[in-house]
Order: structure tokens, then C-alpha cells, then sequence
């Protein structure tokens, strides 16, 4: 069942995972109240946050733990298992909120977890009202999503639960010490088999909740077995405990299945949905809505399912963000044997179509047509760095012109490494491993954005793996370091000093003075696949 807690860690902590409860088939008791976490026991604490992600090759279904690791020792000081609600983080990164769900009394029941993260202690635990009952035979587990107001004085809950007959989504508001809790207002309401795909945001102003849901319409025997799909939008007053506007989006989509990611303009004046979508098993084109949320009404709407070509249409889902003036979305497509270079897509908000490809060219050997960038902003939003891991390359890609300005091919520095025994060590064991994907959000900046650091996703075997330090002013290499080790993911300190480095393969997390590369700390990961849980 749960997952063993090593140190300090707390001991109840593994009763939290809510798969595992259902699919057991258990029926949890009365909940024990966390053990009192004082300051002394907290002290010079400062945990950093890994997961470990395993999948289970016979149903496909992911398997994760969240654990927080004490950077200084290397002990485990926290574990969440499995991590697969939704947590939402404040503004300074200190506290966390995850959802859970138990099945307990015959319903399902939501709970709330406060995490300190600083620390890596789970401080609180506050249940939400019974959800709707179900039958424990059929296991139905709910979705639940959390949405924090920039305070980080109330949280907006979301549950998509089943009753028996229907799919039912309902919003709670709910204080974040788990003092203050409003009444339930149910949204939507879905008799389809399937669990319904629902995205919540919360309004600028932290007193409403919109919400979109896509549902299947039932089709007639005249029409045979073909899928159409619509979506509704509801506005909750957070406040007030009633929806304020419910509308659908006009006009409804044939579809094999249909995407629904939504975001909020920078003002939050505007809601905006893309809605890519699959026909057979190809995708096939998008649909563009764009609704005002002080209003409750549609400016504008748009289709678009293909290129002038003739070529099936689709925009790229890969680090979606929006341009610094709020007009543009951009996304990454990756490259493919066709287009193995790359390219973002500008999506113009006000008409909903592609207004730009930007390709990112590349010089160097690749050994894999599938090249996956790791891509981090600059802190203030207008660069975007592409790392390319297999040909050693740095291109900038500036979102106000719309267009890669800088670009270098990277050559390993002379110096010698700066601790000669990390060296010894690599001669004496061997790198054979498992190939690397890098994720591409993998690369990060120092917090003044002057530094950049990459994995190294190279096949050579003169420079293989490793991780890249780069000037971000001159696009040149300042670091070349643990070369020859495989590296899953990467991540700095607070404040900047220290780099954190993965490895799946060796089950190893190193830390690295940030400056200069040199190995401080190394403590083992028995890991199968770690990488960094962000706070955002």
C-alpha cells in the first residue's frame, strides 16, 4: 500500500493516495490529524521537490510519487504517492495546495493538503462536504482541480464526480486554512460514460471561476456512428455561490475526439479556447473562441482545418505562452521527418488564425529527427532560449519581433573539469545507458537571466551528455560539466548557487556550485525516472 517515509517524514502521509484506496477497495476510517510541526523541527530545512515517474507498460496507466528531498543530506523528508491531483502553489513558492480524493462513509470525499515546501512538511489536512454517492463498484474516481487567488487567501475547487447516473461538476470556494467554506454550485451536468474534459480559470480579480466543458451529443440511428461534440462556458461568482452566465459555444464539432486547453488574456479581460481535434487517427484542424468574461459573450470565433496547401491544420500544444503585449499565443511543434527542423507558431488572438511560423535552424549533425528543444523564458518575458541538446546549439527567439535574432553553435570549453576526480570517476564506470529525452521546459536560467544551463542529449561518444553552461550575452559555452553522465533534469537553487542534476541512470542526484561546475554533494536517487516538480 503506502509508500515507506524515510526520516522525519510523516507517517500517514501514504493514506493519501486516493487510487490506490479505491482500487483496493478500502474504506478509510477517520482521518488522523497531522502531527504538530514546530519551528525547531523545521529549521534550516530546505527541501527540494523530485518526482519520480514510472509507468505501468500492461495498462499504460502513469504510477508517480512526489518526494521532497532535504538538499543538504539527501533524506527523504516528504512523500506524497501518488502525486495525480492537481497542486497549486503560491505566488513566492513557499506553501502548496493539493487536492486528494478517499472513499469513505460509501462517497467519495475531497481533501485538501497544505505543504510547506520550503521545508517539505505537510502542515494541514481539511476535508471538503461529501461529494454526491456512488457505487463503490464501479470505480469512478473524481477529478478534482484547484485554483488560488493571488492572495492566497481562498482556493476555487472543481470536482467532476459521478452520482450513479450522471457526471456532475460543482465548484467550491474554499479558505485556504480550511476555515471558511461556501456552498456548492453544480455547473454541468453529463450522462456520457466517459468522465467529461473540464477546465477551470480563475478571473483576474480572484472572484470568479469560468469554466468549459466539451460533451459528446448523442447521435441518432439516421446519423450512424459518428462523434459531435459541443462545449458550454459558465461563469461562477465565487463570492455569491451562483453561476452568472452559462452559454455554449456556437455551432458544434465532427470529431474522432476534441482537445480543450484554455487561457486567460494578460488583462484577464478575454477567455480564450483552443480546441485542436483528431479524425480517425489524424489530427485535423482547430477551433478559435474567444469570450469576453465581463460580458458573458463571444467576440469572436474560428475554424481552421487546412493550409492553403491542402495540409491538415493543427496548433502546436509545446510551451504555449503568450507574446509580452497579450496579442499573440505561441506554440513549439516539434520536428518530424518532414520538418525535422522545428518551428513556433504566432496565433493572432484578435483572428484566430496563424499569423507566423518561425523556424529554428539548425547546422549541426542530428542523430535523431525528432529533436526536442528545451526552451525556459527570460525573466522578463520577451526571449525565448531554445537549446537543442543534440547538436549543441542556442538560438533566441524574441516574442515582440516575432523572430530568432540570436543563434551559436557550441564548442566545449578547454578548461580542464573543476574537481579531477569527477573525471577519475567517469573513466572507472560506464555510461552506457538508456537513451535521454529531455523535456522541453528543461533548460533553466539563473535568476538574472545571464546564464543559461542544458542537458546534453548527444550519441558521441568523445562529448556525450552532460550539461552545458552558456553565457546567455555572448551564446558562448562558460561550462561543460559532468560529461558522460546522463542527465534526466535540472533545476537551480533559490539563489542561484547551487544546480541541481538527475540522473536517472546512475540514480544520483549531484549538486554543483552554479559558477563553476564543481561537484559539492552527490546523494543516491533510487529512482526510475526523476525529474524536478516545478512550484508554478
Amino acid at each position: 500500500m503506502g509508500k515507506r517515509l524515510a526520516g522525519t517524514s510523516l507517517l500517514f502521509v501514504a493514506a493519501l493516495a486516493a487510487g490506490i484506496l479505491a482500487q483496493a477497495g478500502q474504506t478509510s476510517g477517520v482521518r488522523p490529524a497531522p502531527p504538530a510541526v514546530t519551528s525547531s523541527d523545521l529549521a534550516g530545512r530546505t527541501a527540494l521537490w523530485v518526482v519520480d515517474e514510472v509507468y505501468d507498460e500492461g495498462s499504460g496507466v502513469p504510477a508517480a510519487r512526489l518526494v521532497a528531498v532535504d538538499s543538504q543530506t539527501g533524506e527523504a523528508l516528504l512523500e506524497i504517492s501518488p502525486p495525480h491531483g492537481q497542486r497549486v502553489t503560491t505566488r513566492d513558492g513557499r506553501w502548496q495546495y493539493a487536492a486528494e480524493s478517499v472513499w469513505r462513509n460509501g462517497a467519495w470525499n475531497a481533501l485538501i493538503l497544505k505543504i510547506d515546501r520550503q521545508r517539505g512538511a505537510l502542515t494541514k489536512i481539511f476535508p471538503l462536504p461529501s461529494s454526491p454517492p456512488a457505487s463503490p463498484s464501479g470505480y469512478r474516481d473524481p477529478a478534482v482541480s484547484l485554483a488560488l487567488t493571488g492572495d492566497g487567501r481562498r482556493l476555487a475547487v472543481t470536482i467532476t464526480e459521478h452520482d450513479g447516473t450522471n457526471w456532475l461538476t460543482s465548484v467550491r470556494a474554499v479558505g485556504t486554512e480550511g476555515k471558511e467554506t461556501a456552498q456548492t454550485t453544480y455547473v454541468f451536468s453529463d450522462n456520457a460514460k466517459d468522465r467529461p474534459l473540464v477546465r477551470a480559470v480563475l478571473s483576474g480579480d480572484g472572484r470568479r471561476l469560468i469554466l468549459a466543458q466539451n460533451r459528446q451529443r448523442q447521435t441518432s440511428a439516421r446519423e450512424g456512428p459518428r462523434s459531435f461534440w459541443t462545449t458550454q462556458i459558465a461563469i461562477v461568482n465565487l463570492e455569491r455561490g451562483r453561476i452568472e452566465h452559462y452559454v455554449d459555444v456556437p455551432g458544434e464539432v465532427e470529431a474522432t475526439d476534441i482537445g480543450l486547453d484554455t487561457f486567460l488574456s494578460p488583462d484577464g479581460e478575454m477567455l480564450y479556447l483552443i480546441q485542436n481535434f483528431v479524425r480517425g487517427n489524424r489530427e485535423d484542424g482547430y477551433r478559435f473562441v474567444a469570450f469576453a468574461t465581463n460580458k458573458g459573450t463571444f467576440v469572436h470565433t474560428q475554424r481552421a482545418e487546412q493550409e492553403a496547401d491542402g495540409k491538415p491544420f493543427w496548433f502546436c500544444g509545446e510551451g504555449r505562452r503568450f507574446t509580452p503585449d497579450g496579442r499573440y499565443l505561441l506554440g513549439y511543434c516539434h520536428g518530424d521527418p518532414q520538418q525535422p527542423q522545428g518551428y513556433f507558431q504566432f496565433l493572432d488572438t484578435q483572428t484566430g488564425l496563424i499569423a507566423q511560423e518561425v523556424r529554428v535552424e539548425s547546422k549541426g549533425a542530428r542523430q535523431n529527427a525528432w529533436v526536442v528543444p528545451q526552451i525556459v523564458a527570460s525573466p522578463d518575458g520577451r526571449l525565448l532560449y531554445v537549446a537543442n541538446g543534440q547538436t549543441k546549439e542556442v538560438s533566441v527567439l524574441d516574442l515582440e519581433q516575432r523572430a530568432v535574432v540570436r543563434g551559436a553553435a557550441l564548442s566545449v570549453p578547454l578548461a580542464a573539469p573543476a574537481n579531477p576526480l569527477d573525471w577519475l570517476a567517469r573513466q572507472l564506470i560506464g555510461t552506457a545507458s538508456a537513451k535521454m529525452m529531455p523535456t522541453p521546459s528543461a533548460a533553466i536560467l539563473s535568476p538574472d537571466g545571464r546564464r543559461l544551463y542544458f542537458m546534453d542529449d548527444g550519441s558521441d561518444a568523445e562529448s556525450r551528455h552532460g550539461i552545458w553552461a552558456v553565457d546567455t550575452a555572448s551564446l558562448r559555452a562558460s561550462g561543460r560539466w559532468l560529461r558522460g553522465d546522463p542527465v534526466s533534469d535540472l533545476r537551480l537553487s533559490d539563489d542561484g548557487r547551487e544546480l541541481y542534476a538527475a540522473s536517472a541512470t546512475k540514480q544520483t542526484l549531484y549538486v554543483l556550485d552554479a559558477n563553476n561546475g564543481q561537484t559539492l554533494r552527490t546523494f543516491p536517487l533510487a529512482m526510475q525516472w526523476p525529474r524536478f516538480d516545478s512550484a508554478e
